[in-house]
């Protein structure tokens, strides 16, 4: 049996450099975004000094039919780092009105 290394990563990570847009409510307005790091499961957001609700839908473009509902895990500066959510977690998660300064 192999073992990772104390410390390793459970997903690799891509480093993207490109924009995303952020939606934070049903047919609400997108904000664009810096997608820094990708994985899996994961993503790290560029933000600068924008609110982002604690659940939000990410797209790579402005009207995407592509969307990945996201969970916010951490926020450090301009840095918020997310969570891929399934349907399940949606529902589980799905708060109005929450916010991450």
């Amino acid at each position: 049996m192999k073992l990772k290394p104390y410390g390793a990563r459970k997903h690799e990570w891509t480093s993207v450099g490109k924009p995303g847009f952020i939606v934070g409510e049903p047919n609400g307005p997108a904000s664009e975004c810096k997608i820094c790091q990708i994985s899996d499961s994961q993503i790290c957001l560029d933000v600068g000094l924008s609110r982002v609700p604690r659940l939000f839908v990410l797209m790579l473009t402005p009207h995407s039919k592509v969307r990945r509902a996201c969970l916010v895990q951490w926020r450090s500066g301009h840095l918020v780092r997310a969570k891929f959510l399934s349907a399940r977690e949606i529902r589980r998660y799905s708060v109005e009105g929450q916010m991450v300064n």
